[in-house]
C-alpha cells in the first residue's frame, strides 16, 4: 500500500471517532466513557507492543522519560478530554 490510501484511511478513521464516542456517550458520564476507552486502547497497545517485540523496550525508558509521558498522557488525554 502507498502512503495516500494510509493517508485517506487515517482521515476516514479520525473522521469516525468523534461518531463513535457521540454513540457511546448516550446516558454515560464523560469520565467513564474516558476509563473505557483509555482501557481499551491501552490494553490493545500493550498487546501490540508484545507481539512486536517492544515489552523489554519497556524498562529502557528512564524515569525522566516516564515522567514527561506521564504528563503528556495526563495534558492531553486526561485533561483534553474533561475539559
Amino acid at each position: 500500500m502507498n502512503y495516500f490510501v494510509f493517508a485517506l484511511l487515517a482521515a476516514l478513521m479520525f473522521g469516525l471517532a468523534p461518531v463513535f464516542s457521540k454513540i457511546g456517550l448516550e446516558g454515560l458520564n464523560p469520565g467513564v466513557a474516558l476509563t473505557i476507552r483509555s482501557s481499551v486502547i491501552t490494553m490493545i497497545m500493550l498487546i501490540w507492543v508484545m507481539f512486536n517485540g517492544g515489552a523489554e523496550a519497556l524498562s529502557e525508558a528512564g524515569p525522566r522519560g516516564w515522567f514527561f509521558l506521564a504528563l503528556d498522557g495526563i495534558s492531553a488525554a486526561l485533561l483534553g478530554q474533561l475539559f
